[in-house]
């Protein structure tokens, strides 16, 4: 099925041309010239509402302006009378310049034209990327109105207005911009267009009026769009330009899912977000890989909110995380081990059927060699030990039981430093050797502390945290605070009974073992 795109927006004018060729700064030193471009756009941005939207919707039109051989010659003019070098580096390939080039220079080759395309085009991608970071930023935080009274945190004082709000007919222009941008062949325009989509509906929600056009309930055209690309998408006789959409349209809803899932679900027309996850299903078959990434990520934010569609397709959600367990990709089965500890913290009863396969994946992939899935497969047994009694029940219990021989050697074996660690500690104990007398904090005793996944410790006692809140690992959450934390959790829950036995002779064998970090851990 074609895709309905909205009607082209007119081409840029050669003012913001201008603008985003002094704002890239390609001389570092000229920073008077970077400060001036700068002070232009603000003074623009603030000037009145029209101003304020008319220079948005020019950053929305270059944004969506594929090649500057779209822009008129007039208007370009006013781009190669403000920066001769950077024109000539966006738009010396176009015809018409090339012959309105200097008379004694010798004409240009075609291979020389076309590496003059070929780098022509990387250049004018960059500005088209900046001027989608200069209209995120533009709507999201929406400028005062010039010489506005403000406290010393940048608020306006009291009584005297709030932040500008964009002209109706420049707001549904930029949302009719930004709308084509996802489906732009250029892997970066659909990044900067699907960040502002959802900046902009989450801040809608902050900010209310000055962004109210963004806001989900007044985008009714949003997920529709989103829907069609990803559908269009699936079809097995899609076009490289339906596959560029569909990617684009995936990673849009994955960030407005990340951000707003709860908004999204209440306030987007029902029809389209019904259907939804069957189009999410479906792309989890598809062959490319950042396909079936984005869409399971996507179907993965659903399980919070768990709307009525995902109840009503569960299995084939779950037909599709079995199939995608073998998957190729990394990236991919981590996601599978993440929808499956999600659903195993708020949705236990739909895995209580399938919990012999579930557990003996996990099992294999807390064994995993790529270390990303192994730490969220390792997420599995933390998050069932701290289930409720009630919850996990005695069938669940005797599982797990029955695969401690050899689930718990396992999380032994990932307690063991990685190699880039090993070398880093490596490289920190010459370090220390070579540096004379110990300090006294690097005498003071280390207390590890057991925690799960995003815990923090209480602040009261700052004493404790000051020397020895940079524990062994930094802190950043590794597989060897997972493994050890698991196995701390499930010693808590089963008690010495049931642990020792499978875990001794794991113990046994690492205490004798010839590598000295498989000792250490």
């Amino acid at each position: 099925m074609a895709i309905e795109l909205p009607p082209p927006p007119p081409p840029p004018n050669g003012q913001v041309l201008a603008l985003l060729a002094a704002l890239s700064n390609p001389n570092p030193t000229d920073h008077s010239r970077h400060a001036l471009a700068l002070q232009a756009r603000d003074d623009a941005l603030s000037s009145s509402p029209e101003g304020y939207g008319d220079l948005c919707r020019n950053f929305c039109r270059v944004l969506g302006c594929p090649s500057p051989q779209n822009i008129p010659l007039s208007e370009l003019e006013s781009f190669h009378n403000s920066d001769r070098e950077m024109f000539q580096r966006c738009c010396g390939w176009i015809p018409e310049v090339v012959a309105a080039g200097d008379g004694g220079a010798a004409s240009p080759t075609d291979e020389d034209l076309a590496q003059r395309r070929r780098s022509g085009t990387v250049m004018w991608n960059t500005l088209r990327q900046m001027a989608g970071l200069l209209l995120k930023n533009a709507l999201v935080t929406p400028p005062l109105p010039k010489n506005t009274p403000t406290d010393a945190l940048g608020r306006p004082l009291p009584g005297h207005g709030g932040r500008m709000a964009l002209p109706p007919d420049a707001a549904a222009e930029i949302k009719h911009g930004l709308l084509r941008c996802i489906a732009d062949e250029e892997t970066a325009v659909r990044s900067s267009a699907s960040t502002a989509i959802a900046r902009c509906c989450t801040a809608a929600v902050a900010l209310g009026k000055s962004l109210g056009a963004f806001a989900v309930k007044q985008w009714g055209e949003l997920l529709p769009f989103l829907l069609q690309c990803i559908v269009a998408g699936n079809e097995e006789s899609a076009t490289p330009a339906e596959d560029a959409a569909a990617m684009g349209a995936l990673v849009t809803l994955r960030k407005l899912l990340e951000d707003i899932p709860n908004c999204l679900s209440r306030d987007a027309p029902a029809s389209s977000f019904q259907d939804m996850v069957p189009a999410l299903l479906r792309s989890l078959r598809c062959p490319s890989e950042g396909r079936r990434k984005e869409a399971l990520a996507c179907l993965n934010c659903f399980i919070e909110p768990m709307p009525g569609s995902l109840v009503a397709h569960m299995n084939d959600y779950l037909g599709g995380l079995s199939a995608l367990a073998a998957d190729p990709s990394p990236s991919v089965r981590r996601l599978v081990c993440q929808g499956i500890v999600a659903m195993l913290n708020s949705r236990t009863e739909y895995l209580q059927p399938h919990m012999v396969s579930i557990t003996e994946f996990m099992l294999r992939a807390t064994a995993d060699a790529d270390s990303t899935v192994a730490l969220e497969a390792c997420e599995f047994w933390l998050t069932f030990a701290s289930l409720d009694e009630d919850v996990m029940g005695n069938d669940m219990m005797e599982m797990v039981v029955s695969l401690f021989p050899r689930l718990l050697p396992q999380l032994l074996k990932g307690m063991v430093y990685p190699p880039d660690k090993i070398e880093e500690l490596m490289e920190a104990n010459a370090l220390d050797e070579n540096g004379g007398a110990d300090r006294n904090q690097d005498m003071a005793p280390v207390f590890h502390k057991s925690r799960t996944k995003g815990h923090h410790d209480d602040d009261d006692d700052s004493s404790d945290n000051d020397d020895d809140e940079m524990d062994d690992d930094d802190n950043e959450w590794t597989l060897r605070k997972c493994s050890a934390a698991s196995l701390d959790a499930l010693s808590g829950l089963y008690g010495a009974q049931s642990i020792l036995p499978p875990l001794l002779p794991a113990l046994q064998e690492g205490l004798g073992h010839t590598d000295q970090w498989v000792r250490e851990a």
